[in-house]
């Protein structure tokens, strides 16, 4: 049995014991649950992460204008050269 305070109710911690018997999980220790739990909570992050970022990749395709990371990072490069040759 596990018992957690928490001040809402993940649903990655409702999903933990399908989880876990799709998983053949061994839950028969607290480390062996902890570690169950962990997978699950680090899985469900990953999703949450990729359906994020395939939405920011959309909106990239539908908004051209919208800079790449990495041109966003040398536009700032070159506007901190730029200010430090004037100065």
């Amino acid at each position: 049995r596990v018992v957690s305070i928490r001040y809402h109710d993940p649903r990655a911690l409702q999903n933990v014991p399908q989880r876990a018997a799709g998983l053949q999980a061994d839950c028969g220790t607290p480390l062996r649950m902890l570690m169950t739990l962990m997978e699950v909570l680090v899985e469900r992050c990953a999703d949450i992460l990729e359906a994020e970022s395939q939405a920011v990749d959309a909106l990239r395709r539908d908004e051209p204008d919208i800079p790449t990371r990495p041109e966003m990072i040398r536009r700032i490069i070159a506007r901190y050269l730029e200010a430090q040759q004037k100065s």
